[in-house]
């Protein structure tokens, strides 16, 4: 279902050539496709609301170049989200399954990022200790995108952080994000090539504090992309790579330790989303809802992403 405002937006008709059945302009009486004369095109009901992939790539084309930056905000959700989870729902039916080695991860409720649940990593201390969940998508994807919100309760020491997010085939990892707390740096780790990239200047990293990580993933032999974007800054741009010839199939989220660290360290996260296009942090809702009348029931705290609101 799509919001009936955007309804009102799409044509009612569109207009096709008789004959071959393309479609043409609404004044035109000859077709640009096979050449046939015609004094009236067919009016039909646009093909596009039969096909969800045809609707969206009109959306894009047509509708999102004139309406707000909040309505495209708002539209991503039904036509570019994949799969996403608040962890609302107090467990992790929403994923396939969980992964865990020394470690643990569970729903928590103690710092949710927005809403009033969050997964928590606990345990993590020993080299190689791990524990995330995991998403098999319907489909697979030479493109995606993986936003990630986390939270350190103490910082990391080991060199090469914690494992936050990757995306996998059938049976290889691809990407990571890492961090690196004693250096001030994010970064993305090839798993292909076993090649880490990180950023080319410093950032703030303190513990107790809510981050938003968005990375995109577009996997080819030869012209691969990896990019990582914390609250919405562009930190690694990396193109022409090696990210393996297999499209994606699978996101996990949760916290890899490679190195010994000198006690138990947490991690929690929230607001994991996958889309194939940007997906962006989210925004307060009192902003989405100054100067449009907005329902008082969903009150000024964080909007739980892409959940519709009941006035809709």
């Amino acid at each position: 279902m799509i919001p009936y405002w955007l309804l009102r937006l799409l044509p009612l008709f569109e207009y096709i050539c008789p004959v071959c059945r393309k479609g043409v302009r609404q004044s035109a009486h000859k077709c640009p496709h096979c050449g046939e004369r015609f004094p009236l095109a067919i009016r039909v009901p646009p093909s596009f609301l039969k096909d969800p992939k045809k609707l969206e790539e009109y959306v894009h084309k047509y509708i999102f170049p004139r309406v707000s930056a909040f309505e495209r905000n708002y539209l991503t959700k039904y036509f570019t989200v994949l799969f996403s989870d608040g962890f609302e729902s107090n467990d992790f039916t929403a994923w396939t399954g969980t992964s865990i080695s020394g470690a643990t991860i569970a729903t928590d409720n103690s710092v949710a990022h927005h809403g009033r649940i969050n997964a928590k990593c606990a345990g993590l201390q020993s080299a190689g200790e791990y524990a995330y969940v995991y998403k098999v998508l319907d489909d697979s994807y030479a493109t995606l995108y993986l936003r990630y919100y986390v939270r350190f309760a103490s910082l990391f020491n080991n060199a090469l952080g914690a494992l936050l997010g990757l995306f996998r085939n059938s049976t290889t990892g691809v990407a990571y994000i890492y961090v690196d707390p004693s250096t001030s740096k994010w970064g993305v780790y090839n798993a292909i090539t076993a090649t880490a990239y990180w950023e080319a200047g410093t950032s703030t990293i303190s513990a107790n504090t809510w981050y938003c990580l968005e990375l995109r993933v577009t996997v080819s032999a030869t012209v691969g992309i990896l990019q990582l974007w914390v609250n919405g800054a562009l930190k690694v741009d990396q193109s022409s790579l090696n990210t393996g010839a297999d499209n994606l199939v699978r996101v996990d989220a949760g916290a890899y330790i490679p190195g010994a660290e000198a006690a138990e360290r947490i991690l929690f996260s929230d607001c994991v989303v996958v889309a194939d296009c940007r997906i962006r942090c989210e925004k307060p809702l009192f902003h989405i809802l100054r100067g449009r009348g907005g329902d008082k029931r969903l009150g000024t705290t964080y909007q739980q992403p892409y959940t519709r609101p009941p006035h809709y």
